[in-house]
């Protein structure tokens, strides 16, 4: 009887997410940058969908689950409320850091795009760079410390 390991190891899943932030996407037109944030949306839901999304330990985010709708993504918790970023909460933040820093990733090291309009560059650049912001984080000890 012929039976498959359906259970990967963290190695395992660690390497499907590398393959996945090493995806280039070029937008040869990139107007105001619409389509490289829908790819950005994508590539994390894609990631948690494959249970692929790691934190910044390497350890797998199973409390989340991550889709698109309407170009934005959506993500909640594991009973179907949408996500909210509380910083007396460390699970909150190692979710919001780990978004970050995934979104970080595929923003440095998978999207690429070029216009005849320069200023359309910058739009998309800003646009990046407000997608990123959304999962932003803080903790209120980094104030105290005098950070």
């Amino acid at each position: 009887m012929l039976t498959r390991d359906i259970s990967f190891s963290i190695d395992k899943r660690k390497k499907v997410s590398d393959a996945i932030d090493s995806i280039k996407v070029l937008e040869p037109a990139v107007g105001s940058g619409h389509f490289l944030v829908l790819v950005l949306n994508e590539l994390i839901a894609i990631k948690a969908s494959l249970r692929v999304l790691l934190d910044t330990d390497g350890k797998l985010l199973n409390d989340i689950s991550c889709t698109v709708a309407n170009d934005e993504l959506i993500i909640q918790d594991i009973y179907g409320n949408n996500y909210s970023y509380d910083t007396n909460q460390p699970t909150s933040f190692r979710i919001q850091k780990a978004l970050f820093e995934q979104k970080k990733t595929i923003i440095e090291n998978c999207l690429y795009g070029v216009d005849l309009n320069p200023n359309s560059v910058n739009i998309c650049r800003l646009r990046l760079w407000i997608e990123l912001l959304k999962n932003a984080y803080y903790s209120e000890n980094e104030y105290d410390k005098g950070s």
